[in-house]
C-alpha cells in the first residue's frame, strides 16, 4: 500500500472517511484540547492505521453508483429538489403568477445543477451514499451561477450539432438524421470529460477548456470509453423517461411533480457514475 500523493512512499495512515492512504509527509496535524489530531489532507477525516488489503484504487462499482439515488435519502432529496416545480405547476394556470413560475423554475434548475456537481465531487472524494443538503444555493446569485453553469455545459455538449445545424447545413434543407446523430454522438464523446474538468478546476470555465478534456481522456482512455457508453445508455433511459413524464402530465397536480422527481433521479444517477469515474482515477488526475 502506497500514498495516493507519493506513489513511491509507503502508506502510514488511512482516512476513516474517504479511505485514502497517506504517507507521514501528507498527514495534516491539528492541536485541539491539548491533543494532536491527525487529519486527512483531502476531506479532514480522522486517520487510522491502514486496513489490511485496503484498495488503493476502488473498483468502478456500477450497481452501487446506480443504486445510490434510489436510497431513502436519495428519494427524499430528489423529491425536495423537484418541489419548486410542484409549486410552479400549482400556480401555472393562474393569471399574474408567471413571475412565480419563472422563479420556481430557476430554483429547481439551479439547485439541480448545483447538486449534480456536488454529487460528482462527493463521490469523487470517496464519500458513501450521497452528499447532504447544501445551503450554497440559498440565494438568487448562486442559483443564477449554477443555472449558467448548466447552460454552458449543455451548449458545450451540443456544440457540434449546433455548428452543423446553423452553420454548415444548407439553409432550408431538411436535416439529415445520420448527420444529426453523428454530431450529437461527437458531443457526447467529450461531454463527460467537460463535466469532470468543471469539478477538477472548480470553475465553469473548465467546460470550455478542450485541453483539459483531452488530458482527462488520455489518462484513462479505456475507462473513459466505458463512461461514455454508460452516459449514452443513461441518455436513452432519460429519453424514455421523458416520454413517460408526458403521460404523467395528464395526472392532475401530482403528475408533473412525479415526472420531475423521476428525471431528477436519473440526473443524480448520471452524476454518481461520473463521480465514480473521478474517484477511480483520482490519482491520475491529481485529485488525490
Amino acid at each position: 500500500m502506497v500514498c495516493v500523493s507519493h506513489p513511491n512512499a509507503p502508506a502510514a495512515r488511512q482516512c476513516t472517511r474517504c479511505r485514502r492512504l497517506w504517507c507521514p509527509l501528507c498527514v495534516k496535524q491539528l492541536k485541539a484540547g491539548g491533543k494532536l489530531l491527525e487529519l486527512c489532507p483531502k476531506c479532514n477525516g480522522t486517520l487510522q492505521d491502514p486496513v489490511a488489503g485496503a484498495a488503493e484504487r476502488p473498483d468502478f462499482d456500477l450497481p452501487d453508483l446506480v443504486a445510490r439515488p434510489f436510497s431513502s435519502d436519495g428519494l427524499i432529496t430528489a423529491a425536495a429538489l423537484a418541489s419548486p416545480m410542484f409549486v410552479a405547476n400549482l400556480f401555472g394556470g393562474i393569471p399574474g403568477f408567471g413571475w412565480l413560475v419563472s422563479l420556481m423554475s430557476l430554483v429547481y434548475y439551479g439547485s439541480l445543477v448545483g447538486y449534480f456537481f456536488q454529487i460528482i465531487a462527493y463521490v469523487g472524494d470517496g464519500g458513501l451514499g450521497l452528499p447532504g443538503a447544501s445551503d450554497l444555493l440559498g440565494d438568487v446569485p448562486s442559483l443564477l451561477r449554477m443555472s449558467a453553469r448548466g447552460w454552458v455545459c449543455s451548449l458545450v455538449g451540443l456544440a457540434p450539432f449546433l455548428v452543423w445545424f446553423y452553420g454548415l447545413r444548407d439553409a432550408g434543407a431538411p436535416a439529415s438524421p445520420s448527420i444529426m446523430a453523428l454530431t450529437l454522438a461527437l458531443g457526447l464523446a467529450y461531454m463527460p470529460a467537460a463535466l469532470v474538468a468543471v469539478v477538477l478546476t472548480s470553475s465553469t470555465l473548465g467546460a470550455l477548456y478542450p485541453v483539459a478534456w483531452v488530458q482527462i481522456i488520455a489518462r484513462a482512455p479505456a475507462s473513459y470509453a466505458q463512461l461514455v457508453g454508460l452516459f449514452a445508455l443513461g441518455g436513452a433511459v432519460f429519453f424514455a423517461a421523458r416520454l413517460l413524464t408526458l403521460t404523467l402530465a395528464f395526472v392532475p397536480i401530482l403528475g408533473v411533480y412525479a415526472g420531475t422527481v423521476l428525471t431528477t433521479l436519473l440526473w443524480m444517477v448520471q452524476a454518481a457514475i461520473v463521480g465514480g469515474f473521478l474517484r477511480r482515477h483520482a490519482h491520475d488526475f491529481g485529485y488525490a
